[in-house]
Order: structure tokens, then C-alpha cells, then sequence
């Protein structure tokens, strides 16, 4: 498997409290790789570690290469994106405005950019547009669409530009089933473009769905990974959910 992100002794301290510790995973190229686990379990303290807005000890690889000691800024240039669980599109702009936001890197950049004809690497905004069926909603506001759209739009924008890895945190909160079930076909999509897709989120039909592989928080360490029916099937999964309902 060709490890686009790899994660190697993640730990994560506030305080005295141990959010993750020593937390290894890989996630490949096309692969979507599911990250579940009870609420307080760590999974967006790692979300945060990973991009650079936690302080941690431990290694995170992009595609080979060592990125944990750059800025979250830089990781970004690097090719590594991610979601928020908060609303994130700008209400007075565009959808196509807010997927080309991410395109941006200062005025001084972007003039340079357009006198000499250069665009930033990777997906443009109309392929992006067009990859998610956004592009004959593309002039309306987010307000105008429904909730299931404008998750998929901030998942657009973060795949702008030279993204390789993209971690979806919580996509799917607050989506009705048919929503949720077309959120999953395009985070398929975006994985068999070649992208590595890391998916946090307690809808466990959308993650038993879309999952090649899955891992398992519970107090910051993983307890289990493997396919989804494996890991819904884990008794000690199961412990951690204290009996909540895992099989979709």
C-alpha cells in the first residue's frame, strides 16, 4: 500500500490530561480509512495534532515525508487538508467564491499569479465543482442550499488546489439518511481520485459503507483497526460504545 499519511507515536497532553497516546496509522492512496470512537475519545485531538493545531510528540509523514515540526499553514501547502465540525462556508459569498478561497495565498501572490498565467497545483475550482456536482449550484449563497450540500461544498473547497490527504471531521452530523448515503458516494469519489481520505464521524452506516479500513479510539488509544465488520464485530469496541448499536 502506497502510505500517503502515516501517523508514528502520536501523543497528545493538555495539561495532565492525556488526549492521545502513542497512536499509529496509515491511511493510502485512494483508500478511506475510518477514525470512530466514543465522544471524548480523542478523535479530533488527533484531527488537530495531525494538522498542526495541537502540540504533540510523535511523527506525521506526508507521502514519505516528515511534516510535524511545520506550521499548519505549511502543512497545508503540503498537500494535507481537513473539514470542521462548525459551520465553515462564508454566508455572503458564492459556492464557487468559497471553494476558490482556498486557492488564495496573499493579494501580492495572486496578482503574480494572474499576470503570469499561473494557477496553484492540482484540482482547479471547476474541476472540483464538476467532481461533486456543485458547478449548477455554483453561483447560489450557502443559505440557498440544503444542509447535505453545503457539508459537500466544504469538502470541495478542501480538496482545491494540491490536496493528497483530506481528513473529514464529522461530515456527516446533522444529515437525514439520503443525505448521508450521497455524502458517502462522493467521499468514495474523492478517495478513487487518488486521494487519501481520513473520516471521523459516529454515523456508522456511512462509515460500514464507505470504509476500507477502520480504527478505533477509546481514551486516546487505539483498541482496535481493521475492516468495518471486523471492528463493529469487536467485543471490546462494543464495551467502549457501552452498548450502543454499531451494526448499520
Amino acid at each position: 500500500m502506497n502510505a500517503l499519511l502515516q501517523t508514528t507515536g502520536l501523543t497528545v497532553r493538555y495539561g495532565g490530561v492525556l488526549a492521545n497516546d502513542d497512536v499509529g496509522l496509515t491511511v493510502g492512496a485512494g483508500e478511506v480509512v475510518g477514525l470512530i470512537g466514543p465522544n471524548g475519545a480523542g478523535k479530533t485531538s488527533l484531527v488537530d495534532a495531525v494538522t498542526g493545531f495541537a502540540p504533540a510528540r510523535g511523527t506525521v509523514s506526508l507521502a514519505g515525508r516528515r511534516i510535524d515540526r511545520l506550521p499548519p499553514h505549511a502543512r497545508r501547502r503540503a498537500g494535507l487538508a481537513r473539514t470542521w465540525q462548525a459551520g465553515e462556508l462564508f454566508a455572503d459569498l458564492t459556492v464557487r467564491q468559497n471553494v476558490a478561497v482556498a486557492t488564495g495565498r496573499g493579494p501580492l501572490r495572486n496578482l503574480w499569479g494572474d499576470l503570469a498565467g499561473r494557477r496553484p497545483p492540482g484540482r482547479d475550482v471547476d474541476e472540483v465543482l464538476e467532481l461533486f456536482g456543485l458547478h449548477f449550484v455554483a453561483d447560489r449563497r450557502p443559505g440557498e442550499l440544503s444542509l447535505g450540500r453545503q457539508k459537500i461544498a466544504g469538502v470541495a473547497r478542501a480538496l482545491v488546489g494540491g490536496t493528497r490527504v483530506v481528513l473529514l471531521d464529522e461530515p456527516a452530523a446533522g444529515l437525514d439518511t439520503d443525505e448521508s448515503a450521497e455524502f458517502g458516494r462522493h467521499v468514495r469519489a474523492v478517495a478513487e481520485s487518488g486521494l487519501a481520505v481520513l473520516l471521523i464521524d459516529h454515523d456508522m452506516t456511512l462509515v460500514a459503507d464507505v470504509c476500507d479500513r477502520v480504527y478505533v479510539l477509546d481514551y486516546g488509544v487505539v483498541i482496535a483497526d481493521g475492516t468495518p465488520q471486523a471492528v463493529l464485530a469487536d467485543p471490546a469496541v462494543r464495551r467502549a460504545y457501552l452498548g450502543s448499536e454499531l451494526a448499520p
